[in-house]
């Protein structure tokens, strides 16, 4: 695995244990987000195996958030159903 991959795996695992336990607005957010993209993955991928990972796809889509203004934010906040700003993702 490229160092950069685990430098954000261990970033987001920091991240979710905040306060020695996983926040329950984000885990909320996140596991709404992993369905969302499971199933649109399902619907297009019907004949082979495929392997996903949420997590994998939702960091690096949250660290544009950061530097994102306009559209490009709006549409960010559409796919993951959230905004770094959100309130949940804050508590």
């Amino acid at each position: 695995m490229p160092p950069f991959l685990v430098t954000l795996f261990l970033l987001h695992s920091c991240f979710l244990q905040a306060n020695g336990h996983l926040r329950e607005g984000m885990t909320l957010l996140k596991t709404e987000f992993a369905l969302r993209l499971y199933q649109s993955v399902a619907a297009c991928r019907n004949e082979t195996n495929f392997v996903i990972s949420p997590a994998g796809v939702s960091l690096p889509l949250e660290i544009l958030q950061f530097g994102a203004e306009g559209s490009t934010g709006q549409q960010l906040a559409d796919a993951l159903g959230y905004t770094v700003h959100d309130q949940r993702v804050k508590d």
